[in-house]
């Protein structure tokens, strides 16, 4: 019975907090132990009002952060509501106990004559469920009427996201890899811009149960939304942030010797996995030092639960590049090997991300770690969750000789109609699609042409006869896979969806 979406372990409390409130003004117990009904109205019930005024904060204040008096005004305006009418709901009631004169009297004497005040009022627990039973009733009629109006439809530039593309592209990946293999979701960069928490929501209803991020404020930004299961901080960490990795029981990467040492002297026992550098060079151990490695797993205050590498070129064929993957994968699990003949267990290992679990699938790994396939990106059998839509806002019609937008960077050849779409790099767009690009109006390509601006884009719509203000564009999507946008910007789908900003609006549906 709920109007907010769920809230983890906030959600199961509210029943019994509103209860326990019901509990308190009603003295439930009094007539058969004065002194149960003591404990349970003066002792236990009194949880209930700092639970409601933490959980009001909980839910206010990091949103009041993001969006200032936008956000605390409605809720103010909806909570004296919600008051008012509930005063006004128990008003009669309260006059009725009491023995005011008038008409309320006389509806009180009716009641003592027909059973109803002893049966009500004069018996405490009846009470109780009466005024507990009018609550719930009166709680579901509130959570109709003054729930919080749904936001608009999309009017500027938005991104929806296929729930249902993301359920067949995780039973895809399964399908792949080992039954003992499970997935580790990669839901970095706020889900390479397809929302984190939403993303990890949908997943965790599947059945995933890890999750991978850049940095601890990704990691502690699950955490809030009530995301459980193990969250793998992939990028390096600092001291200052240890704190709040411990306090929300994160898993950290260790990247090296220094890194350990750090981890270390924070006092307090981390959760971690230890990156191996097999040949990429970013972060981790060389995975010739065993000694160094088997250190961090005989560290009293670190607990290293996993062994981890990346694979950086699983997404080539070339002869070179496909020996040098499997010198990665021999080295990461001789490694491994190494630590167990010293009676070491190395834990959790994985090694695959998207590349690597259609390049190698059958490693013995205990989890895998797909991204952009996760998104249906960059593999054949996938469907893309994303797709990008924006608005036309204006149409021009230019002579042959016209120009257009910054630097007059195109001349109309011929009489031309021009397309102003409402969105720009701003949004994520890239500005080198100008003169590359092209949209799709009313399932027509448009090529984009001159300079993209900040917030607006021009097309050529000249045989779209059907592109007018207000019609809809898609940018990518269906006929315009990330992929190819990401080419004619020169840049890869990883860039060009992650780049995508917070004034694309996410719309989440289950399309098919």
């Amino acid at each position: 019975m709920s109007c907010s979406p769920r809230s983890g372990g906030l959600d199961w409390f509210r029943l019994p907090a509103a209860l326990l409130v019901v509990a308190n003004h009603t003295s439930p117990l009094l007539a058969f132990s004065p002194e149960a009904d003591h404990v349970l109205t003066q002792i236990l019930a009194r949880v209930a009002v700092p639970f409601f005024l933490t959980v009001s904060g909980y839910f206010l204040l990091p949103k009041a952060e993001r969006e200032g008096r936008r956000a605390v005004c409605p809720f103010l305006r909806r909570t004296l509501l919600l008051y008012l009418c509930a005063t006004l709901f128990y008003l009669p009631l309260q006059l009725y106990k009491g023995h005011r004169p008038g008409l309320l009297g006389a509806l009180r004497g009716f009641a003592r004559l027909t059973g109803l005040t002893t049966l009500l009022m004069d018996n405490d627990f009846l009470h109780f469920l009466a005024v507990a039973c009018l609550s719930l009733a009166a709680g579901a009629l509130f959570c109709r009427f003054l729930r919080p109006r749904p936001s608009p439809a999309p009017a500027r530039c938005w991104a929806e996201i296929d729930l249902s593309a993301l359920r067949h592209n995780l039973g895809a990946l399964r399908a792949r890899i080992p039954p003992e293999c499970a997935l580790m979701a990669v839901v970095k960069a706020d889900g390479y811009g397809h929302g984190a928490v939403q993303i990890a929501r949908f997943c965790a209803g599947e059945g995933v149960g890890a999750f991978a991020v850049a940095t601890v404020n990704e990691g502690a930004t699950l955490r809030r939304a009530g995301i459980k299961g193990d969250i793998l901080v992939l990028g390096r960490t600092f001291p200052p942030e240890f704190s709040e990795a411990h306090r929300r029981n994160l898993i950290l990467t260790v990247a090296d010797p220094v890194h350990a040492e750090e981890l270390a002297a924070f006092g307090k026992s981390l959760r971690l996995h230890v990156a191996v550098d097999t040949g990429m060079h970013r972060l981790g151990f060389p995975s010739s030092e065993v000694d160094a490695v088997a250190a961090v797993y005989r560290a009293p205050r670190l607990r290293a639960e996993g062994l981890f590498t990346h694979l950086c070129a699983a997404d080539s064929d070339t002869p070179s590049d496909r020996a040098f993957t499997h010198s990665q994968i021999d080295a990461f699990f001789a490694l491994a090997a190494n630590l167990k003949a010293r009676g070491i267990d190395p834990g959790v290992l994985h090694i695959q991300a998207s590349a690597g679990i259609y390049s190698c699938p059958a490693l013995p790994c205990s989890l895998v770690r797909p991204g952009l396939a996760l998104y249906g990106v960059g593999s054949s059998g996938l469907r893309p969750v994303l797709t990008l839509k924006c608005r036309v806002a204006a149409i021009h019609v230019l002579a042959p000789g016209d120009t257009a937008g910054y630097g007059r960077t195109f001349t109309a050849s011929r009489p031309t109609r021009l397309a102003v779409l409402s969105i720009g790099y701003a949004d994520g767009f890239p500005r080198a699609l100008g003169g590359r690009g092209h949209a799709l109006i009313a399932g027509k390509s448009a090529p984009i042409v001159g300079r993209v601006c900040m917030d607006q884009t021009l097309c050529d719509v000249t045989a779209i006869p059907a592109a007018v203000p207000g019609c809809e564009a898609v940018l990518i999507g269906s006929g315009l896979d990330a992929a190819a946008v990401a080419g004619a910007a020169e840049t890869i789908p990883n860039e060009l969806l992650s780049r995508l900003g917070v004034r694309v609006q996410r719309v989440y549906r289950m399309l098919s």
